[in-house]
């Protein structure tokens, strides 16, 4: 599993932090929490592979102003959890 270093990158940092992560997977989004955030959700098939096993971890919090998602693509269900402090 590949995990992106954030130390060096500022907002990734932020957005990591607030969500209790100290690395995130290299298949990311950081969605603007808005009104249709969570629909967002429902374009995630366009961009996987169906063929594949695959994890997805959806982190939102209404009171922040970025809800996370990550990919993690071959994983068996119980692996593939970004590191957690």
């Amino acid at each position: 599993m590949e995990f992106m270093d954030v130390s060096k990158m500022p907002f990734s940092k932020e957005v990591a932090e607030h969500y209790g992560y100290t690395a995130l997977a290299n298949k990311r989004g950081m969605w603007p929490v808005q009104p249709g955030v969570l629909q967002n959700l429902a374009l995630l098939p366009q961009a996987l592979d169906e063929n594949q096993k695959i994890r997805i971890i959806f982190d939102y919090d209404p009171n922040f102003h970025r809800a996370l998602v990550q990919v993690f693509e071959d994983e068996a269900a119980g692996t593939g959890a970004a590191e957690r402090k």
